[in-house]
């Protein structure tokens, strides 16, 4: 067991597989909000971490003997499964459902992660760390602690030494090995409708290294075909920008990002400050 909750994002509301989930089963955002609570729920307490059988070497969690109609049924809305699939984020295997990039969010090293960046920006902005608000009196003059045995947990959930999935910076292989690594990781998946293979093949190879870079996770060839499906009206130029600005600002997600900053209405994207990557 991962532990007794699950990483809910406020930006959660407005991910694009979120909005192509509620398109699809023609419901709210909130409402698919709410299944995927009943979902990851499930997979919280139950899924296996294991490394996907397809080789790309991501981790995966992994619910044994599961099918789509059992997470539709803790989804709590029929077809819920089968739209979770069709945005890559469940893979249907003949042993059971699994979860894509588990390691991001949901294992015990993404919890770790998420606690640790939260006291970290509270350090920064000088508030006080929880473990001294856990004596404080509560101001109702019932003459209580603030202390309770969950904020406690909470605080010894903050200690925990970071452990991640990706590989630390020493136990990485050298920058060329990655960048051929990324290059032969695309080789053989199709380009974008209207594009020259030539020149979009490149800037994919380039924004999935430093994808890799940044997270230490490789993209998978599912996510990369519903990225083309959900973007298949761009023009040559507008994948060229959006590929571009995504490797020099390590965006996991090319949709986050085409979404976030509107490659389609605001024209030509600013060029990062972040330093710029050479084409593998």
């Amino acid at each position: 067991m991962a532990g007794d909750w699950i990483k809910m994002r406020p930006e959660l509301l407005r991910e694009p597989e979120v909005i192509g989930i509620s398109h699809r089963l023609g419901v709210t955002r909130q409402h698919v909000i709410g299944c995927l609570l009943g979902v990851w729920g499930v997979g919280d307490q139950h899924a296996v971490s294991r490394i996907c059988p397809d080789g790309t070497g991501t981790i995966e969690g992994h619910l044994s003997r599961y099918g789509l109609d059992d997470i539709d049924r803790e989804a709590g809305h029929v077809g819920f499964a089968a739209a979770m699939e069709a945005e890559g984020w469940l893979i249907q295997r003949e042993d059971g459902i699994s979860f894509p990039e588990w390691d991001a969010h949901n294992s015990r090293s993404a919890k770790t992660r998420a606690c640790e960046s939260k006291k970290k920006q509270k350090q920064r902005a000088g508030e006080p760390k929880l473990s001294t608000k856990v004596s404080q009196v509560c101001p109702d003059d019932t003459g209580t602690k603030q202390g309770t045995r969950e904020e406690k947990r909470r605080v010894e959930v903050l200690e925990i030494k970071e452990t991640s999935h990706a590989p630390s910076q020493a136990e990485r292989p050298d920058e060329q090995a990655l960048r051929s690594q990324a290059i032969a990781t695309v080789s053989g998946w199709p380009m974008p409708l209207r594009c020259e293979p030539s020149t979009i093949r490149p800037l994919v190879a380039r924004w999935v290294y430093a994808r890799y870079t940044e997270w230490g996770t490789w993209l998978d060839a599912i996510r990369w075909d519903a990225t083309m499906q959900r973007y298949q009206y761009y023009t040559q130029e507008q994948w060229v920008e959006a590929l571009t600005a995504s490797a020099q600002g390590g965006n996991k997600n090319l949709a986050e990002y085409a979404n976030g900053k509107s490659v389609l209405s605001q024209g030509p994207v600013p060029r990062s400050t972040a330093k710029e990557l050479q084409t593998p």
